[in-house]
């Protein structure tokens, strides 16, 4: 559900470049596109993520802790390292895992 979300970011232009949702936190790899900031973004895949996890599971809200982690990529060519990192995430977690199906490529 929450890739899910994260997916509608690019019907406002941005470009995913990795992203896993683990059992207790994301990583996800993005150019916002024109139409948002990464902040919006990340408030609005919160959001969204919430309401529909509450409403589909019974969960209780708040589900995300308020704080995030931001990094800024100035090199080009540390994109493809980023998305290595983020990928290798669950096997880091999971050892042994195969088929991780929260990833987006």
């Amino acid at each position: 559900m929450v890739l899910e979300v994260m997916r509608r970011g690019q019907e406002f232009g941005c470009l995913f470049h990795a992203a896993a949702v683990m059992d207790d936190h994301v990583h996800a790899l993005v150019t916002p596109g024109n139409a948002a900031t990464s902040s919006r973004l990340l408030r609005a895949w919160k959001a969204a993520s919430s309401h529909a996890l509450v409403k589909q599971f019974g969960r209780t809200a708040p589900l995300w802790q308020p704080e995030y982690y931001q990094r800024w990529i100035q090199q080009p060519g540390n994109i493809e390292i980023c998305a290595e990192y983020i990928h290798a995430n669950p096997e880091r977690r999971w050892p042994g895992i195969e088929d991780y199906p929260w990833i987006l490529p």
